[in-house]
């Protein structure tokens, strides 16, 4: 798999050094799982290539293998060859319950719980973040464990998607490597968000309207040299011209975040964007245009606004349709099996 093998390589880079916002009182998570990291494979009974050491962290950190318990939920329930998290109102009571005491290794697997599967309530994902930023570097640590499972590892490869968007709202400048190699992966999904990410390390002060009203994570400052820039705006670029949709509309965000005059014409561009994602009945059917409406809110920190309509409803559907293209069920150039937990954005990318 294209994401395994190309993440493997970068983690050494991404992980050299301990981090330094762990609280040296407290046990680190790399300590808190360290038994369970070495016997994950076993544990598991996992008989398929050779795990790498960040996704036998993973296993270990998300329960998998100790079968984790919080307050008496079952985090992780197996149905036959079924294995999938309990659902996240009753592991987010749980976690509410434990995260102050002393169960360390189950309030961290239950706020990583929430991180890869919050049911979309995003609530849920910043309680669980919140509470995982005290382990620093060690949560992307696991969410790169996760893009490395090989695909018939239970529950971890049915998150990887979800693993890439709690990534991408949590960027930083550590993970530049990373999100660069990814930023031209086959994988439209992967690709797309690697190019937010991009953004989200480039951004400027100005551009915390965009991120408040799609990403709600506050922007971090990164120092970046202007080769590094360089390197950032020409992956950027050619995301503008993607032939994905998901791509475009990254680019779109991320343009809108970095905040160039000179990058103005390709928003421009790209608010006329014609590809629609449509919803509802025969009788009540309605579209939005995904680009142009990331496109509208990028332009719109520049003091411009979208020519075109973003969306429509009712009788102005028909018109909307006419010289369209439909990416509503497009899966192209994605995994068919994955589906992401995380409300990454609000504008349905």
């Amino acid at each position: 798999m294209f994401i395994a093998t190309v993440i493997v390589g970068l983690t050494t880079l991404c992980f050299a050094q301990p981090s330094p916002s762990i609280n040296p009182r407290d046990m680190t998570a790399t300590a808190l799982f360290r038994e369970e990291t070495l016997d994950a494979s076993h544990k598991i009974a996992w008989k398929g290539p050779t795990l790498s050491e960040e996704t036998r962290f993973a296993v270990a950190a998300t329960g998998l293998s100790w079968n984790a318990q919080a307050e008496g939920v079952t985090l992780i329930r197996r149905e036959g060859k079924s294995t999938q998290y309990a659902s996240a109102e009753i592991r987010y009571q749980a976690f509410l319950r434990i995260q102050r005491g002393n169960q360390k290794k189950e309030a961290f697997a239950a706020a990583l719980s929430l991180l890869l599967n919050p049911e979309r309530n995003d609530t849920y994902w910043m309680a669980g973040n919140s509470y995982l930023e005290h382990y620093g570097e060690e949560v992307d640590k696991v969410l790169i464990g996760i893009l490395q499972a090989p695909e018939k590892l239970p529950l971890l490869s049915e998150y990887q998607y979800s693993a890439m968007d709690s990534l991408t709202r949590r960027a930083t400048f550590r993970l530049f490597p990373l999100f660069c190699t990814l930023a031209e992966s086959s994988d439209r999904y992967l690709r797309s968000r690697a190019i937010a990410a991009l953004g989200i390390i480039h951004s400027r002060p100005a551009t915390d309207r965009v991120t408040s009203q799609l990403l709600n994570v506050p922007l971090r400052a990164n120092s970046i040299s202007a080769v590094q820039s360089r390197t950032i705006m020409e992956l950027i670029h050619d995301a503008a011209g993607d032939k994905n949709w998901r791509v475009r509309c990254a680019a779109a965000l991320a343009i809108g975040l970095i905040h160039d005059e000179a990058d103005v014409p390709i928003l421009e561009k790209l608010v006329k964007d014609s590809t629609y994602l449509a919803s509802g009945s025969k009788n009540d059917r309605a579209v939005l245009f995904p680009v142009r409406a990331q496109a509208d809110v990028s332009l719109s920190t520049f003091g411009r606004g979208a020519t075109l309509p973003i969306r429509a409803t009712g009788k102005d559907v028909s018109r909307a349709y006419r010289g369209g293209r439909d990416v509503t069920n497009d899966r192209s150039d994605t995994r068919q099996d994955q589906t992401s937990k995380v409300r990454f954005i609000d504008a349905e990318w």
